[in-house]
């Protein structure tokens, strides 16, 4: 699958729950969907534009890290997790539908 497929793809499926949600007109929705476009070809030609002047693999390389240490930052807990089996066990009695405690 191409990945120019995928923002086509998404911009067909979401507008009708978008319309409702956010309560737009037509023409609100095709603005909606125009902007992702607009946005998206744009991010494009950025790339493209960046990897001619700096080199694919540095570009590559240089967006993967980017991409990596804020996934990272993203998970990592606001607030000191301490995990114990005590917990674990308690958080599974409380929980009935939880699945089973981490182990680790």
């Amino acid at each position: 699958m191409s990945l120019n497929r995928k923002p086509r793809d998404r911009s067909s499926r979401a507008p009708p729950q978008f319309q409702r949600d956010l309560d737009l007109t037509t023409t609100g929705l095709a603005w909606v969907v125009n902007g992702y476009t607009v946005t998206y070809g744009g991010a494009l030609m950025l790339g493209g534009r960046l990897g001619d002047l700096l080199g694919r693999r540095r570009l590559f390389l240089t967006d993967l890290a980017i991409f990596a240490l804020s996934s990272a930052s993203a998970g990592w807990p606001s607030k000191p997790v301490y995990w114990s089996p005590a917990a674990s066990s308690r958080a599974s009695a409380r929980h009935s539908s939880a699945r089973r405690p981490c182990r680790w």
